[in-house]
């Protein structure tokens, strides 16, 4: 049985972990044996089923934003903190002596990890029966302009890495889009389809009486969640149940007052492992767009109205909601445009627009990734 270590590091939201899970999961079915090494704040609801877990001392950002690194505590770690957590994961990965290791997201993002893994890119460069190492990337990437640090991501998956498996279809997105010396790792690069959840089973894929507002881990939703929370009974859905899934990262006296503001035909939970079962029944979604968001409705095929997150300059959301809005899949709205006035006017736009047009979209990339890495040459 080939042994593969799938290192995974969510900072803000849990994105990144979701999309690990069902690729962790997917590997497994394959006959790997697959260790999940997990960076972030441990999030169970999460975890793939049956996969072995190796929870590094977690790191999560601060309020500086992402040069800000903290511990579980939300105290600042230091270099002795570092020092120790980057010979856990050496340490581990040695133990475990992988066929495959597969690192999501690095090089070309998650530099605040440079403290361990370009340690650990090393240290596996040594060992005889050197891993198969391969970077797991989304599809759009946060653009990038300087060229020196598009120089140093180039060098290190020309010196470290076999191969990139990008999450997307290339029919829709090329990886030249955002990273525009794409071409130059053009031999390393497979596109493995969008990896998406399977289908709810028992697909209904029909307008219920629902709304569905829902903010992937909810660690900067809190807008969307009180707008639409007070703009609720003031739309032509009032009769609706509108249902908020904050996340779990949601703060809890943002939490608490949501709740206070709870009233007939409205639910407030955190998260539901049913949720596309939710979001198939649903009339309208309104949400952020992340990959996992874009992915779940791209597989129900629900009306939606989606806000891209965009803060302190970031872009992939915006360019996959203008993409989504440009094959009329979605209704978008901004961040700096998200009012109440704008909620209720959008609501009204997106039930005048026609059902949500078929794209023809392969979202099989999770199996499409374990069956790469086990047959890559």
């Amino acid at each position: 049985m080939k042994r593969l270590i799938f290192y995974v590091q969510h900072l803000l939201g849990i994105g990144h972990l979701r999309r690990a899970a069902l690729i962790a999961e997917a590997c497994q079915r394959h006959g790997f044996q697959v260790t999940l090494i997990q960076g972030g704040v441990g999030h169970g609801s999460f975890y793939p089923t049956g996969v072995d877990i190796f929870q590094l001392p977690a790191l999560k950002i601060g309020s500086e934003g992402f040069s800000d690194l903290r511990d579980a505590n939300d105290n600042p770690v230091d270099a002795l903190w570092l020092e120790h957590r980057k010979n856990l994961l050496i340490e581990r990965v040695q133990l475990t002596n992988p066929d495959v290791l597969l690192i999501e997201s690095f090089p070309f993002g998650r530099r605040q990890m440079r403290f361990e893994l370009r340690p650990l890119l090393e240290s596996v460069q040594q060992i005889k029966s050197r891993p198969l190492t391969v970077c797991s990337t989304r599809d759009i990437l946060q653009e990038q302009t300087k060229s020196e640090r598009i120089e140093e991501t180039i060098a290190i998956l020309q010196n470290f890495f076999d191969g990139i498996l990008v999450h997307g279809d290339a029919r829709l997105f090329t990886l030249d889009k955002c990273f525009p010396a794409a071409s130059r790792i053009s031999e390393k690069l497979r596109y493995t389809g969008i990896v998406a959840p399977p289908p709810p089973n028992e697909f209904q894929n029909s307008a219920g009486n629902r709304v569905v507002i829902s903010a992937g881990g909810g660690a900067v939703g809190e807008q969307l969640m009180k707008t639409a929370l007070n703009v609720r009974h003031n739309t032509v859905l009032s009769d609706h149940t509108w249902h908020f899934l904050t996340g779990p990262s949601l703060s809890e006296s943002t939490f608490d007052e949501l709740q206070s503001e709870r009233s007939e035909n409205t639910v407030i939970e955190r998260f539901r492992s049913d949720f596309l079962s939710l979001l198939s029944t649903a009339c309208l979604s309104i949400s952020q767009c992340g990959y996992n968001t874009s992915a779940d409705l791209l597989t129900t095929n629900t009306r939606a109205i989606v806000v891209p997150f965009s803060q302190n300059g970031e872009t992939e959301q915006t360019m996959r909601a203008e993409y989504l809005r440009s094959k009329q899949r979605v209704f978008m709205l901004t961040e700096k445009d998200l009012a109440p006035e704008s909620l209720i006017a959008a609501i009204d736009q997106a039930l005048a627009l026609p059902p949500p047009s078929h794209l023809s979209i392969d979202l099989n990339g999770a199996e499409n990734t374990a069956r790469l890495l086990d047959s890559w040459k």
